[in-house]
C-alpha cells in the first residue's frame, strides 16, 4: 500500500477531500493535516516529519 501526504490551501479543500476519498478508495493511505496535526504540537517538526515517512507527496494547487 502507498502513502501519500497531500498539500493543499485551505480554500481547496473541498476538492482536496474528493481526491482523497479517491485515493484511499483506491486503497491508498493519506496523511492530511486535519486528521494528523493536533494543538500544541510543533507544527513545522510535525509536518517535516510526515512529509519524510511517506511515499509520495501530493502538491495539489490552484489558480489564486
Amino acid at each position: 500500500m502507498s502513502n501519500v501526504f497531500l498539500s493543499y490551501a485551505r480554500a481547496d479543500l473541498a476538492p482536496v477531500l474528493a481526491i482523497e476519498q479517491g485515493l484511499r478508495a483506491a486503497g491508498v493511505s493519506v496523511w492530511r493535516d486535519q486528521d494528523k496535526l493536533y494543538g500544541g504540537q510543533m507544527w513545522p517538526k510535525a509536518l517535516g516529519e510526515a512529509i519524510a515517512a511517506q511515499d509520495y507527496l501530493l502538491l495539489c494547487c490552484s489558480k489564486g
